[in-house]
Order: C-alpha cells, then structure tokens, then sequence
C-alpha cells in the first residue's frame, strides 16, 4: 500500500490499483471517473495521482497516464464529430 496520507483521496490504493487503474477505465469508456482521477488534488491542493504515483517511484507511470489521456480523448472526440460510435461514454 501507498503510504497513509488522509489529504490525498487516492492515498490508500494498492500498487496494484495505482499501476492499472487509469487503463481499467480507460477499457470500460468512463472517460469522465478517468478526467475525475486525473484531476483530483490533495488537501494542499497538489495533484493527488501525481503525488500517489510519486510516493510509490513510478512517476514513469505518471507520465505515462496523463500523456496517454489526451491522446485518447482526442481520439473520442475525433469519432465523434465524423458520426462513428466511440467505446468511450462520458459518466
């Protein structure tokens, strides 16, 4: 487990949790929990996924969640406007 920290919302997840979760809600469409988690801050008003990705050293991962978002909304989006389906639906 991530170490305790009452101010930070995402504190208490797994390693696990902290690896995976940004892709589960990717697969499952919940672009809106995923937007949601990525801003999230802390009682010091600090990024809390940054801050939980930093406390167990996978800022790696960090990177790799926010850079990886963008690209994927923009794809959405893209779809969107051209009339296709999208297997992304807001929540």
């Amino acid at each position: 487990m991530v170490e305790t920290d009452n101010s930070n919302p995402v504190a208490q997840l797994t390693r696990y949790e902290l690896r995976h979760l940004v892709a589960h809600l990717e697969q499952s469409g919940r672009i809106g929990d995923l937007h949601r988690l990525l801003a999230l801050e802390t009682g010091e008003q600090r990024n809390a996924w940054y801050e939980a990705k930093d406390a167990v050293g996978d800022l790696q991962g960090y990177l790799d969640d926010v850079y990886t978002y963008p690209q994927k909304l923009d794809h959405v989006l893209s779809d969107i406007s051209e009339g296709k389906s999208s297997t992304w639906r807001q929540k």
